[in-house]
């Protein structure tokens, strides 16, 4: 795990890259890694063997996402049901009941998100301690009716074209989620964001990061946190395509400011800066 201190605004912030198997290892008999712990974005890699999954329940103050990276997940979202396999993505605004559980004879490879990420990253701990969990400190509640949660399959989503193509997977307030495929070429604006957290996970082929006056490569399952205000940029300096998970939280209006991207507009972005 590779952190980078820099000096914005007289503050140090930490960057963190995390390549694959590293991060905070929870569980000693299967993958169970925290890769963000941030206030903003909890991101979790984790397995779920044969059987195994969560209880329908809910949140209140925070949104919850499960994206398959291998295997099938079978998901309950508000009052529907589904299998998604990889590339296929639930989220959960607060109060919306969800449960996920591994259907099949084989290991279910995914990422679980939370937005804002404090409540869930103490649960996690706390559980991998052997603790019990109070529902309101770890805002962890039985099932409750109503809402609308988000069900993407593979390859579905809002298509946006803007210097790559952008697969809008979910888009709450709490964050978005979002496939990006970047060309040979494609990417490089350097950038920052004032109040939301940027994280990436490379799905597939290679990336240069730049954060701050340093540029690195980053491969297939290394995942990468930007805190706000600190200078980063992504960019596809290799002769093959490459994928990635984007994710911002909280959204911050990130969507809305691709779809004007996407239609060939210039606007000024309510949380991005160049």
């Amino acid at each position: 795990m590779e952190a980078y201190r820099l000096l914005n605004d007289s503050c140090l912030v930490d960057a963190i890259i995390c390549r694959p198997g590293e991060g905070e290892q929870l569980s000693s008999d299967r993958l169970y890694v925290i890769r963000s712990d941030r206030a903003e974005l909890g991101l979790f890699e984790s397995v779920f063997e044969p059987g195994e999954g969560t209880l329908p329940h809910t949140h209140h103050r925070q949104a919850d996402a499960f994206y398959v990276l291998e295997g099938e997940l079978e998901v309950i979202v508000d009052t529907r049901t589904a299998r998604l396999g990889p590339g296929g993505l639930v989220a959960a605004p607060p109060h919306v009941t969800h449960s996920v559980r591994n259907p099949g004879a084989v290991v279910v490879r995914h990422l679980n998100l939370h937005a804002p990420g404090v409540y869930f990253v103490a649960t996690a701990r706390a559980r991998a301690r052997g603790e019990e969990i109070d529902e309101a400190y770890h805002d962890s509640f039985g099932p409750e009716a109503g809402g609308e949660g988000v069900l993407s399959g593979p390859g579905e989503g809002e298509l946006l074209r803007a210097n790559g193509s952008h697969l809008v997977k979910a888009a709450l307030p709490e964050m978005s989620i979002i496939e990006t495929e970047l060309g040979p070429g494609d990417g490089g604006s350097v950038h920052l964001h004032r109040t939301s957290v940027e994280s990436l996970y490379v799905l597939e082929g290679e990336l240069a990061l730049t954060i701050g006056h340093e540029t690195v490569r980053v491969s297939a399952d290394t995942s990468v946190v930007v805190p706000p205000s600190v200078v980063h940029a992504i960019a596809n300096r290799s002769e093959a395509p490459a994928r990635l998970l984007n994710i911002h939280a909280p959204d911050c209006g990130f969507v809305d400011y691709l779809r004007v991207l996407a239609r060939g507009e210039r606007i000024e972005s309510t949380d991005s800066e160049v």
